[in-house]
């Protein structure tokens, strides 16, 4: 299967212990799923995220926490609710990366 890696270096500064990041999910499915060699913290703020993990699926609701581990295979998806009004917001995410 291909994947992506993340490493550390690429994702953070030399100098950093962690990186935050805000980020608005499309709604098709990842291209590919990815993994990285650092711990993350994924809280969704707004929305329904579907998360792939470990040949699975499930969707994850406003204030879900995920931990997901080194080398843990995943990808992250932003749901269309069933009702789209002009007040429906995208499914956005926080992820800190340790």
């Amino acid at each position: 299967m291909e994947y992506i890696a993340l490493s550390t270096n690429a994702s953070f500064g030399p100098k950093d212990a962690f990186a935050l990041r805000r980020a608005e999910l499309d709604i098709r499915s990842p291209p590919l799923l990815h993994s990285q060699d650092f711990y993350e913290l994924v809280w969704v703020q707004n929305g329904t995220v579907r998360l792939y993990i470990n040949g699975n699926r499930r969707n994850l609701t406003e204030c879900d926490l995920m931990f997901i581990s080194p080398n843990q295979l995943h990808g992250l998806q932003g749901r269309q609710p069933k009702k789209v009004s002009e007040h429906t917001e995208p499914a956005m995410v926080v992820s800190l990366a340790i």
